[in-house]
């Protein structure tokens, strides 16, 4: 439970601060989000020895967050991993968000759906360059509180990225 408390207040830090996307988020993801082409800038983490927190964004034409989506908990070795929701955080977990009022109110909170086929791949990995090249899928539905002008379902397919991580 302490380590998901410090997660949660190192992941507000990292949100809550304006950032300058061309500084912070310089590795793309691309795939297509609900059949329509997506591209998003990511920025990887080591959060503890051998594992990544991967958070994506996409941006507003005045570069603030609009929708976010996050991997956590992910190991760093080659294969694939499937995503949970965060209610397990010992597992690879995923969750993905819409927001508001330049990035900084959540409105839509999407979370994994069970008994789809969600995972995250790691194909390649550069420990001297610390580099990693996968792919990935995954299903959210809306979790709570529930916005009936949201998409109950968004789906990620086709995903591939290309990241450094720090």
């Amino acid at each position: 439970m302490k380590r998901l408390i410090i997660m949660l207040a190192i992941a507000t830090l990292i949100f809550s601060c304006r950032k300058n996307k061309e500084q912070s988020y310089n590795y793309t993801f691309f795939g297509l989000e609900n059949g329509a082409n997506w591209k998003a800038q990511s920025l990887s983490v080591m959060a503890k020895p051998d594992t990544l927190y991967i958070s994506v964004s996409t941006f507003d034409k005045n570069d603030d967050v609009k929708k976010h989506l996050t991997f956590t908990n992910i190991s760093l070795s080659k294969g694939r991993q499937l995503l949970f929701n965060k209610n397990n955080p010992n597992r690879a977990w995923a969750v993905f968000y819409t927001l508001l009022g330049g990035g900084d109110v959540i409105d839509g909170n999407y979370i994994p759906c069970e008994g789809q086929d969600n995972f995250i791949e790691i194909q390649e990995i550069d420990l001297y360059r610390k580099y990693i090249k996968g792919i990935f899928q995954v299903t959210f539905i809306q979790d709570k509180p529930y916005r009936p002008y949201l998409p109950d379902t968004i789906r990620f397919t086709n995903g591939t990225f290309s990241s450094y991580y720090k």
